[in-house]
């Protein structure tokens, strides 16, 4: 039988013609934790075959980028440690050959990086550890102006890419950290998710691309020559948001949100278009190719040749479009449409009516509601059973309720095409209410839920709606049909788990969080 030949595993060392002190350095910017992970997301996109996948995971004590790009050999890893040493390619979204130093060193005291192309039998690994305690300490070290450092060939347990961890974090993990990420790499990569050259996952979580939806908008597409004459690319759209949230207050998030080679650099700026009243809803999206930005990708480069070009060319053309004239024009007209259907909701509620049953309600009872009942309070009960009294308070007294009571109202439940019917001050009503920082949402049961999903919360109106379909929200209602003092703790479970900017696992951490506090609270 013949013996399988084994590989020899290989060590370098590499030659990096500057000092240790410098790469550890470079970790000293005024940047996030979202922007330095972005920065290893660069590399890895730039080093893509046609797409890739690219996984990012937070541990306590530990930050691991994995991607499935095209891996780097020898040389290639020597370069991506090299300070300033950058193969850009025309289009690429890295910067200036300080993206990984830069993170790396912001991030922690220890890199390690794993990396192989398809070509190649074994993976690179290398581990750098700071050797200093401090900054005043380095000031002592007596550098030989080259850094050696070690590279190890391993066993090859992927085909190709790269994994790099960081650990000896240089600060504790915080609470908001993931979502912070998520809504910068929603921002930052929207496009190239959007295009399928990039699928973005933090903790397991994909990245959903961030969208504006928005009532109007008109485009624009132009070129400007550089300094050199060579020909730098502006493109995008101008337009009107529907969101009405925060739009007259210092924290608007309207504004323009700017793009370098596909990649955001900004957003929530505004150029060519004060921050007037009228323009409070002044949303869009501008697209540079062939311009240049500030090294850690944070900004465009304002006073440059070309970007000055750039703002006196887009002034022109929105002064001859008259886009602020249109902006006006179309935020005053979403205005009074949106408080329009606002009214008319809030009257169809009142009146025990669904919005969408607003056109047969019309025909039936010529749009007459009760006008005796008292007004509305906070107080909120579910309709009674047959065996059920509802007291002065509004409270329902449960004492006579039995089995098979229940049964049917879990069936109800889970069979009417009508939102469930709750009773407010003796007033029919589709929706529950619930204070959120003192302010009012309304929770809307329905049978089928928008686009399949179990829960759809719309910030500007201030709604989550539930699906009866989920045997989850059917178990809650149930739950709730037979308790006189029903938790709304539960309630705010689903909005804390659906408020989180990634849904992809939300189904299983609401199941999670939901079953214990139901449980809990006796069902």
């Amino acid at each position: 039988m013949k013996k399988r030949s084994v590989s020899k595993m290989n060590n370098y060392v590499i030659e990096i013609a500057a000092s240790e002190r410098l790469f550890w350095t470079m970790g000293n910017q005024n940047i996030t934790i979202s922007r330095a992970i972005a920065e290893f997301v660069d590399n890895s996109y730039d080093a893509r075959l046609d797409s890739t996948t690219i996984d990012v995971t937070l541990l306590e004590d530990a930050i691991e980028v994995r991607d499935t790009s095209s891996g780097m050999n020898l040389n290639d890893l020597k370069n991506a440690l090299a300070p300033a040493d950058s193969k850009r390619k025309i289009g690429s979204v890295g910067g200036y050959g300080f993206g990984l130093k830069t993170a790396s060193a912001f991030l922690g005291d220890c890199v390690e990086i794993e990396t192989a192309t398809a070509e190649m039998k074994h993976s690179l690994y290398l581990k750098l550890q700071n050797p200093f305690k401090n900054l005043y300490e380095m000031s002592l070290y007596n550098f030989s102006g080259v850094w050696k450092i070690e590279v190890n060939e391993k066993a090859k347990t992927f085909k190709e890419g790269t994994v790099i961890t960081v650990s000896n974090l240089k600060r504790p993990r915080r609470e908001d950290d993931i979502k912070n990420i998520n809504s910068h790499f929603s921002k930052t990569f929207s496009q190239f998710l959007i295009e399928g050259k990039l699928t973005l996952k933090v903790n397991n979580n994909e990245i959903v691309p961030y969208k504006f939806d928005t009532y109007w908008k008109e485009a624009f597409n132009f070129t400007i020559p550089g300094l050199n004459e060579e020909i730098c690319d502006v493109s995008g759209w101008v337009g009107v948001s529907k969101s009405l949230i925060k739009s007259t207050t210092s924290d608007t998030e309207n504004g323009f949100h700017l793009y370098l080679n596909g990649r955001l650099l900004d957003y929530n700026i505004w150029i060519g278009l004060g921050a007037h009243p009228e323009m409070r809803l002044l949303v869009g999206e501008i697209f540079l190719q062939g311009f240049r930005s500030n090294i850690t990708k944070t900004e465009i480069i304002k006073d440059s040749f070309e970007y000055l070009e750039f703002v006196e060319v887009f002034e022109k053309w929105l002064r001859e479009n008259s886009i602020r004239a249109k902006i006006d024009k179309k935020t005053k007209e979403w205005t009074k449409l949106k408080k329009k259907q606002d009214k008319e909701i809030k009257s169809n509620i009142q009146g025990g009516q669904s919005y969408e049953t607003k056109a047969s309600a019309n025909k039936s009872n010529s749009g007459k509601r009760d006008t005796k009942s008292s007004p509305q309070q906070d107080s909120v009960t579910v309709v009674s059973t047959d065996k059920e009294k509802v007291t002065n308070s509004g409270e329902i007294d449960t004492t006579d309720i039995s089995s098979s009571n229940l049964n049917e109202t879990k069936n109800d439940a889970a069979n009417s095409q009508t939102d469930v019917t709750v009773i407010r001050n003796n007033r029919t009503a589709k929706e529950i209410d619930l204070f959120i920082k003192t302010v009012r949402w309304k929770v809307l049961f329905i049978t089928g839920g928008k686009y399949n999903q179990i829960c759809d919360i719309n910030h500007y109106n201030r709604e989550i709606t539930l699906d009866l379909n989920n045997p989850l929200i059917s178990r809650y209602m149930t739950y709730i049909s037979c308790n006189p003092n029903f938790s709304k703790q539960v309630l705010y479970t689903i909005f804390a788990v659906f408020n989180n900017e990634c849904f992809d696992n939300a189904k299983i951490l609401m199941i999670e969080k939901l079953n214990d506090v139901i449980s809990f609270r006796g069902e």
